[in-house]
């Protein structure tokens, strides 16, 4: 067991850290006590920049090429969607409510938020399109249809998120067009979750069940031509999917080793590779404006948030 002495820290503090009725540390005492771990253990942290403010269950980061990451967060009585600007810290509330506000994202041209609202745990879910210009939202999901983690295409025209009813609980994915509120729909007759698009807009890509008792995989789908492929498979399950700013890379969650923790896909070479090795949960990757870096959020026992970390060549 290491021991680390802060009798420096404690006499040099400006504050008292200790309450001045007990023995017991006050907050600039634990604070101390924080900084100094922190400071011992960097070299052994894989690296990883941590970006939340606190215990928040803050989830789902999105990257924008201005500098800016939006991402859901929770008080406790408020689900809230926020928008971080990481140049200056300067933090700001989008959205606010007491239903559950998650997945969310800002179109790349800024105009369009989307995210799902509702009861996730019972599938009782909306996907929320709101345009900031107009300063209007609708609910895309036709009733009774449900939907969930909505993503939009690269040149803000689409939507793709999955879809079920009540009755007929299996998700396919819908397509969603914002001009004309039409929708087409794929299903693979199992599970379909977490679409998201090329950055050319032709194909989206999804994580699918390959039967009713298997693990999930990643296939894409030919917006043009109809055509799906199997396009990862691991004798594990996969999750939460992200393609990097070249279109070379998918990022993803596997659950290799009763865990989750990231990969990186090459999609050229057909290889993966693992990112981390933590005996906590690593989920929601998001690339930034380069291949060479990544958001994505983890659970450490009682801790959770936001983390980036810069990739290695």
């Amino acid at each position: 067991m290491e021991l680390y002495d802060l009798t420096t820290e404690f006499r040099q503090s400006n504050s008292f850290p200790f309450f001045t009725h007990d023995e017991h540390m006050n907050v600039v005492g634990h604070q101390l006590i924080a900084e100094r771990i922190v400071k011992e253990l960097s070299s052994i942290s894989g690296g990883y920049d941590y970006l939340s403010e606190g215990n928040y269950h803050e989830r789902y980061p999105t990257i924008h090429a201005d500098g800016t990451m939006v991402y859901q967060s929770q008080t406790e009585h408020y689900y809230t969607i926020n928008r971080l600007n990481m140049n200056n810290g300067y933090r700001e509330e989008l959205w606010r409510g007491v239903s559950e506000l998650v997945h969310p994202m800002i179109s790349n041209d800024g105009r369009y938020l989307v995210f799902t609202e509702g009861e996730q745990e019972s599938l009782n879910t909306d996907v929320i399109l709101y345009d900031f210009f107009k300063g209007h939202q609708v609910a895309i999901n036709k009733k009774p249809a449900k939907g969930a983690i909505p993503c939009v295409n690269k040149s803000a025209t689409k939507i793709a998120f999955p879809s079920w009813t009540m009755e007929h609980t299996t998700p396919s994915i819908v397509l969603y067009d914002i001009a004309t509120g039409r929708q087409t729909q794929f299903e693979d007759g199992v599970e379909c979750w977490r679409p998201v698009f090329s950055n050319d807009d032709r194909h989206i890509y999804y994580i699918q069940k390959e039967t009713q008792d298997s693990h999930f995989v990643i296939k894409s789908y030919d917006v043009a031509t109809g055509k799906k492929c199997v396009v990862l498979k691991h004798p594990y399950n996969i999750w939460d999917i992200a393609v990097s700013p070249s279109g070379k890379y998918i990022a993803y969650a596997g659950n290799k080793d009763t865990n989750w923790d990231l990969f990186i896909y090459d999609i050229e070479q057909k290889q993966s590779r693992q990112i981390t090795h933590t005996l906590g949960d690593e989920w929601d990757p998001a690339f930034g404006i380069s291949d060479d870096e990544l958001w994505f959020a983890g659970v450490f026992g009682i801790n959770d948030g936001i983390y980036h970390i810069k990739l290695k060549k």
